[in-house]
């Protein structure tokens, strides 16, 4: 079974919501797009937000968390933003993010 035909579970959520936290200990973890908004398609991939205080660049920010998760789980979109971007793009009404905050499903947040 290779990682586009792996069924996502809910016990397959948890499963790559510990992983990235027991790595990565972010802020937040929210799930977005078709498998959030209950519209999966059989080629759908996973797309999560992960909130957490990193000096990465974006794209290995992304990088460094699938590494963790593939080819083991699915296939996957990363968006990983600093709390402080996060803060910047939503005063500022970016609309991404805005439909993720509004219509996404969180998967973990820390409690501090």
């Amino acid at each position: 079974m290779n990682a586009k035909e792996r069924k996502i579970t809910e016990s397959l959520l948890d499963e790559i919501a510990n992983k990235i936290v027991e790595h990565f200990h972010p802020d937040q973890i929210i799930l977005f797009g078709s498998y959030a908004y209950g519209e999966p398609k059989t080629n759908s991939d996973l797309d999560l937000l992960v909130i957490m205080d990193t000096d990465l660049r974006p794209t290995a920010r992304s990088a460094a968390i699938a590494r963790i998760c593939r080819p083991k789980y699915v296939a996957m979109d990363i968006v990983v933003r600093t709390p402080e971007e996060i803060q910047t793009h939503l005063q500022n009404f970016d609309p991404f993010l805005e439909e993720i905050f509004k219509l996404g499903r969180t998967l973990y947040k820390s409690a501090g």
